[in-house]
């Protein structure tokens, strides 16, 4: 047997003795020999095979105790976290799917208390060898071997993430639980994989208070996860092929073109990200034939008389018309995103003006407030609520929001909430009155379609109607506008060319 490798002590470079650990042995494990000069010990107490070669044999210093010098940091690094009671061990859970495969698992152990990290891949017991805390191949089929060799790579990085926490945890000083360490990687993750970086952003996204955003990134790691089924996929791994399957699962989904489009348009801007948080190739494109345009929709807005209609009409049902109101305050408000108006507060109301901000943009606004308008608010109006209209709270138990509102300023994070769970409940209510007047579906983007192409219509110039919506792009307000017939175009252009 070679001499073995001594410890380098990198501030003088010179070689010598490496730093002393204890390892405790009772039992049948505690027999030792001495042969030859030479302590001899049961080859099942060292964990690495390359280690118990340099330690079996190495001349041991005998002080209460077993105590040796061991010559590899990285079994000083697994002793040490013997000695903080941590174990980090995967496996399989107990319940099987219908298909018989079982989660796998990563079970960390931390003074006597467990918790536990679901991968996102599931093996059948057959795959997954238990003592080693390894996937096994069962076939020799390229997917499945794929599928094999990805398992096992997650493993290894849990377990070395893992690992990594627990030292940093260790180093402090101070005490920790098994939490603490679970917890600190559910935060970090190791973000070169698609998934786990989606969650990180949305994370950023919601702490920055954009939560529609963070809401996008969090339906395509939605949408992903059950696209990958078993496998977790790293940017590096991300080409042409790998796109094109993701948008051809979606459609075999039923997703539509544009839903499809925008699943794609979000992972592009993961992507992007991820190149500058460096967890993804700089001089590669994944997306290399991907087109990111939307298709032609059918335009949404509805006529004149409709209007008339809706405003005019008694449902009958006090949701009904509640949910009537709200669809025209936004016709009336320049076609108010839905979003505006329900954070709209009291306090926005002054001098004959709302005066608000945009959710979306962050832009100041100011629409002037007309008799249909005020007529709307009146109606609504309840002097124990900061809110203008009643929208904040809709689709939840009237009193327990109202018990939130008594209990102070609520998180933007729980009115967005409230505010998605608000929408959801007008778009139900608003189905029920487009049944009742026999029209197509009512919604709030309706109302702002309606407004744009009636002032279009009326031969209002394209940037001023981009202003009164609050968009920042002409091309966006287009695709608000419905084809104009030439009639319609006859009649505008003899306006403009009258000079007299």
């Amino acid at each position: 047997m070679s001499d073995p490798p001594l410890h380098v002590d990198k501030q003088t470079n010179k070689r010598i003795l490496g730093p002393l650990c204890i390892i405790s042995d009772t039992g049948n494990a505690a027999r030792k020999q001495r042969k030859n000069g030479k302590l001899q010990i049961p080859s099942c107490r060292i964990p690495d095979a390359s280690i118990r070669r340099a330690v079996v044999g190495t001349p041991a210093l005998m002080l209460s105790g077993v105590l040796y010098r061991c010559l590899s940091q990285e079994f000083i690094n697994r002793s040490k976290h013997n000695a903080m009671k941590t174990s980090i061990t995967p496996r399989l859970n107990y319940r099987p799917d219908s298909a018989g495969r079982r989660a796998l698992i990563v079970q960390v152990i931390h003074n006597r208390r467990r918790s536990i990290l679901t991968t996102p891949y599931r093996l059948r017991p057959e795959e997954f060898d238990a003592r080693r805390g390894r996937a096994v191949a069962t076939n020799r089929g390229k997917a499945h071997l794929t599928l094999i060799r990805d398992a096992n790579e997650c493993i290894e990085e849990y377990i070395r993430q893992l690992r990594a926490i627990a030292d940093r945890l260790h180093e402090t000083g101070k005490p920790y639980t098994v939490s603490d360490i679970t917890g600190t990687y559910k935060l970090g993750g190791d973000n070169r994989y698609v998934e786990i970086f989606a969650e990180h952003v949305a994370r950023e996204l919601e702490n920055a208070g954009r939560f529609g955003t963070a809401r996008s990134y969090r339906s395509l790691r939605s949408a992903w996860v059950k696209f990958a089924a078993h496998r977790q996929w790293r940017f590096s791994q991300l080409d042409g092929g790998t796109v094109s399957a993701f948008a051809a699962y979606l459609e075999s989904r039923g997703r539509k073109r544009n839903t499809v489009t925008f699943y794609l348009r979000t992972l592009h801007a993961l992507y992007n990200r991820a190149r500058v948080y460096g967890c993804a190739p700089i001089h590669r494109d994944p997306f290399p034939n991907v087109s990111f345009k939307p298709a032609r929709t059918p335009k949404l807005a509805v006529n004149r008389s409709l209007l008339r209609i809706l405003a005019t009409s008694d449902f009958g049902d006090r949701e009904l018309n509640e949910a009537r109101d709200m669809f025209l305050f936004s016709f009336y408000a320049r076609g108010m995103s839905f979003v505006d108006i329900c954070y709209l507060r009291k306090e926005n109301i002054r001098g004959g003006t709302l005066h608000y901000e945009r959710q979306k943009t962050h832009q100041p606004f100011s629409v002037a407030l007309t008799p249909q308008l005020q007529e709307i608010i009146s109606r609504y109006d309840d002097p124990a609520s900061p809110w203008a209209l009643p929208c904040m709270g809709r689709g939840m138990i009237r009193s327990a929001f109202r018990n939130e509102e008594m209990a102070g300023d609520m998180p933007p994070g729980k009115l967005y909430t409230f505010y998605r769970m608000a929408l959801q409940y007008y778009i139900t209510q608003l189905k029920k009155v487009s049944r009742s007047v026999g029209c197509r579906r009512l919604t709030f983007n309706v109302a702002r379609h309606t407004w744009a192409t009636e002032a279009r219509g009326m031969g209002v110039p394209m940037p001023h109607i981009s202003e009164g919506l609050g968009h920042t792009s002409e091309r966006t307000t287009r695709c608000y506008l419905a084809q104009l017939d030439s009639g319609t175009v006859d009649r505008i252009n003899e306006k403009v060319t009258k000079l007299y």
